[in-house]
């Protein structure tokens, strides 16, 4: 395993304009993408290579719990703490995790 000397780790970006914390976030399969599930019910998608935020998905009522992308990358499923699981389809948005 290697390992980071202290000290030696750089920050490369930092994400904002989450309210409500950060509970999960994921990487799309390709790296291209990273999710961020919000306490306000809202996931955020980011460029992973740039930092730009690609959108806002704001369609659970209340806190996102958990969410993982499927293996292709196409699909991003979302846990709400409203009890409902959502379904993403990411082409909308020409993107592959």
């Amino acid at each position: 395993m290697n390992r980071i000397a202290p000290g030696k780790a750089r920050l490369r970006s930092a994400l904002g304009g989450h309210r409500g914390g950060v509970f999960s976030v994921a990487f799309g399969p390709a790296g291209a993408v990273l999710a961020a599930a919000c306490g306000d019910g809202t996931v955020k998608l980011w460029d992973a290579a740039t930092g730009d935020l690609i959108t806002t998905l704001a369609e659970h009522e209340r806190l996102v719990l958990a969410m993982a992308f499927d293996p292709a990358g196409a699909l991003l499923v979302t846990a709400g703490h409203e009890e409902t699981v959502r379904l993403w389809g990411l082409e909308v948005w020409g993107l592959e995790g």
